[in-house]
C-alpha cells in the first residue's frame, strides 16, 4: 500500500500506554498515514492490543512486524526499516508511551511540504505521568526555515530524538540506528542533520513526552556509554571534517554533559568516571574537538544563557574540574525539582 507517511512503532511492554497512543494516532486532522507496529516479545498484553487496533483500523493501514529479538528501540525500528515494506514520502518515528496532539501530522505534513524541506521539527510538552501536568514545553523558539542545517548555530542544541521529527524517505533510507540501547538517536540525529539540505519548524507543542521512572532514559549506566562511543566511532567514518565538527558539538552537549548529568543524578561516582570515561574519549578522537565550530561566543550571548553555559563549559573541557561543575548543577536542579533535560 502507498502512503504519504510510514509510522515506525517500536512495542514492548508497553500495554499501559497503548490505548492513549494509538487514539491520539487515529485521530488525527489528517489520514494520509500507515502504522508499522514492531513487536518485541513482551510479558504483558501488547500483542492482543495491536491485533484489536489491527481489526479495528485494517491490515493494509496497521501492520504487525514480529521481531524475535528485544535489543531496543533502535534494532525494533531498524527491523522496519529493512522489512521492505515502506512505500511512502515520509517516514515518522514515535514511541508507544507518550501520545499527539490531534493535528499533529497536518501541521507537520503542511510545513515540510511547502517548505520543501528534508526534515520538519515541532516543539514538545514534558509531561508528568503521575499527575499528568505539563513540567516544560521545549523546542518552541526556533526560525521556520533553516538552510544548510549543519552550519546553523543552533544545531548542537537541538532535542535529538526522532519522536518530534517528520523525515523525508530518501534522505533516510540508508541510515539505521542499530541495536545501541542508550542515546542511539544521538548518532542518527548527526547523520540525518549533517546530509539534510533544509529543515523547517513547527513552533508549537505537539508531542507529548511522558517522564516515568522505568523509562530507558532513567536507567542510563556507563556500560550504556561504553556501548554507545563504539557507534560514536563508526559514525564518525560516514561524515566529513566539516560535519564531524558538528558531531563534536552534539556530543558535547549530549553527551558530556546531558549524560554526565542524567547518571549523576542517580550516582556521583559512576557520574565522575563517566565524565573521565567521556572527556577522554571525545579530546582522543575527536583532534580539533577544543576548536570552536557553533558554539561561538557571540552566538551563545544571542541564543540565550543555556548555551552561553555550554559554552563556557566548552572552554574549560580541557581541564578535568568540569565534572565538579556538572556535579553541582546537578544537585542544584535536584533540589529544586528542576528537570534536567539536557
Amino acid at each position: 500500500m502507498n502512503s504519504t507517511i510510514d509510522i515506525i512503532v517500536p512495542v514492548y511492554n508497553v500495554a499501559k500506554y497503548l490505548d492513549k497512543f494509538f487514539e491520539s494516532l487515529l485521530n488525527q486532522t489528517v489520514k494520509c498515514f500507515r502504522i508499522i507496529a514492531v513487536y518485541d516479545v513482551s510479558e504483558d498484553n501488547s500483542l492482543d492490543i495491536l491485533k484489536e487496533y489491527q481489526r479495528k483500523v485494517g491490515e493494509n493501514r496497521f501492520l504487525i512486524l514480529y521481531s524475535k529479538k528485544k535489543d531496543g528501540l533502535g534494532a525494533a525500528r531498524d527491523f522496519a526499516l529493512n522489512s521492505g515494506l515502506l512505500n511512502c514520502k515520509y517516514v515518522s518515528f514515535l514511541d508507544p508511551d507518550d501520545f499527539l496532539e490531534i493535528d499533529y501530522y497536518e501541521k507537520m505534513l503542511s510545513c515540510i511540504e511547502k517548505t520543501n524541506s528534508d526534515i520538519c521539527l515541532c516543539g514538545f510538552n514534558r509531561v508528568d505521568e503521575k499527575t499528568g501536568s505539563i513540567l516544560k514545553v521545549d523546542m518552541i523558539n526556533n526560525p521556520v526555515i533553516i538552510e544548510e542545517p549543519k552550519s546553523y548555530y543552533g544545531l548542537p542544541f537541538f532535542n535529538t530524538s526522532v519522536w518530534n521529527k517528520l523525515y523525508r524517505f530518501e534522505l533516510i533510507k540508508d541510515f539505521r540506528f542499530t541495536n545501541v540501547k542508550r542515546s542511539e538517536d544521538v548518532c542518527y540525529f548527526a547523520l540525518t542533520f549533517s546530509k539534510a539540505k533544509k529543515i523547517c519548524f513547527v513552533n508549537e507543542p505537539l508531542y507529548n513526552y511522558l517522564l516515568r521512572d522505568s523509562s530507558l532514559s532513567a536507567s542510563y549506566s556507563i556500560s550504556h556509554v561504553n556501548q554507545f562511543l563504539e557507534l560514536v566511532e563508526s559514525t564518525q567514518e560516514k561524515l566529513s571534517e566539516k560535519e564531524n565538527q558538528l558531531f563534536a558539538d552534539v556530543l558535547f552537549i549530549r553527551l558530556a554533559i546531558g549524560t554526565v548529568m542524567r547518571i549523576t543524578s542517580n550516582n556521583k561516582e559512576d557520574g565522575r568516571k563517566c565524565a573521565k570515561l567521556i572527556r577522554k574519549f571525545l579530546l582522543t578522537h575527536f583532534c580539533k574537538f577544543c576548536r570552536f565550530c557553533n558554539i561561538k561566543f557571540f552566538n551563545s550571548i544571542k541564543k540565550g544563557k543555556l548555551v552561553f553555559f555550554a559554552f563556557a563549559l566548552r572552554k574549560l573541557y580541557r581541564f578535568s574540574s568540569l565534572y565538579l561543575i556538572i556535579a553541582r548543577y546537578t544537585s542544584v536542579s535536584k533540589k529544586k525539582k528542576k528537570i534536567i533535560s539536557w
